[in-house]
């Protein structure tokens, strides 16, 4: 399982991307350790949805798919 720093710094590595099937992939693998560690920590649903790397990966996939 990646750490939170590891997963921002992957979310931030996709901002050049330009395969959304790739970005995607890469969303879901991080999103399932994003869930282990606020499981494990006894985070919220909102911490999940609203942290830095969900944020990024989002906005990445909103550019690529020209949609706001």
């Amino acid at each position: 399982m990646r750490t939170e720093q590891e997963l921002i710094e992957e979310a931030e590595a996709c901002q050049n991307a330009c395969n959304l099937s790739g970005v995607v992939h890469c969303f879901d693998e991080a999103i399932t350790d994003l869930w282990k560690i606020a499981n494990k920590e006894n985070k919220s649903t909102g911490w999940t949805n609203t942290h830095k790397m969900s944020k990024l990966f989002a906005s990445k996939i909103i550019s690529l798919t020209g949609e706001l």
